[in-house]
């Protein structure tokens, strides 16, 4: 069975180790980020199946990463229409 792909978004060290301890390697491939702009870098490039997100981030706040996704999706699904 495929791994979920797990992008936790949290700059605490704390927080990161909680989530590491419940969120169990046989079922999850994890990836962390440490800043908005880190975790907009993951989500990109990585395309992870959840995202754990904390929305007081540095360099990016979790609510302008969820616009910013928002607004990429609404655009490919657009211009996937488009060329149809």
């Amino acid at each position: 069975m495929d791994k979920l792909k797990i992008l936790i978004a949290e700059d605490d060290k704390t927080t990161q180790r909680l989530y590491d301890s419940f969120l169990v390697d046989d079922i999850f491939e994890k990836n962390y980020a440490k800043s908005g702009q880190e975790a907009l870098e993951f989500y990109s490039s990585w395309q992870p199946d959840i995202i754990l997100l904390d929305l007081m981030l540095p360099t990016l706040s979790g609510y302008s990463l969820l616009r910013i996704n928002k607004r990429r999706k609404a655009r490919q699904i657009n211009s996937h229409h488009y060329f149809q």
